[in-house]
């Protein structure tokens, strides 16, 4: 759903004309007024297709993480391995909560919305989130030992991500993100050398 669902023409205009508002504005300043005036769509069509801006926020949150999805997927170094693998989508995930216009000023001004679309039973988020990075580690160490290793690693690395994007102080530089990454890294190397030990 997060990397196969394609918004059409219209949804599309209303989508990225709500993320440049929210990214210009933060999210309690955009009405839906500015949202048709700024999409060139009308009000009539926008209700129709998406019934509250609740929806439409919610919608600008899940087609700004499937673009940050595939951008990432097209960076991933299989090879590397899956501690490296997930470093990288830990640091990768807290930059994007940085530097993309729409989530930057969400986290700072409504980190409440990203805390709910995360739990909404309708756009199970998490659920994918933790399928994505799932499929990371079984595609980087093919000899894991089962599912759920990968799926509570994942769920792990998910909420990190989540609790570094939405507390962004902490001890380590995370500016960057790149101490945050090489300690992780640190962290998460032994225990897949552990792994491959207990294997053999």
């Amino acid at each position: 759903m997060l990397l196969n669902e394609a918004d059409d023409p219209i949804d599309a205009r209303v989508l990225d004309a709500a993320a440049g508002l929210i990214g210009d504005r933060g999210e309690r300043n955009v009405t839906m007024s500015h949202i048709v005036l700024q999409s060139g769509v009308s009000r009539a069509t926008i209700f129709r297709r998406f019934g509250t801006k609740s929806a439409v926020v919610n919608r600008v949150i899940l087609r700004e993480l499937r673009k940050f999805v595939v951008e990432l997927l097209q960076t991933i170094e299989v090879s590397a391995g899956p501690a490296v693998a997930l470093a990288d989508l830990l640091s990768q995930a807290v930059r994007f909560s940085r530097v993309n216009p729409a989530f930057r000023r969400l986290v700072a001004d409504d980190p409440q919305q990203l805390v709910d679309f995360s739990r909404s039973q309708e756009l199970p988020a998490m659920d994918l989130a933790r399928a994505l990075v799932a499929s990371i580690i079984a595609e980087t160490d093919r000899s894991a030992r089962s599912p759920m290793d990968n799926v509570d690693l994942a769920d792990l690395v998910c909420h990190l991500a989540i609790a570094y994007a939405l507390v962004p102080d902490s001890s380590m530089d995370v500016a960057g993100t790149d101490e945050l990454r090489e300690s992780f890294l640190a962290l998460i190397s032994p225990a897949f050398e552990g792994r491959r030990k207990s294997r053999n």
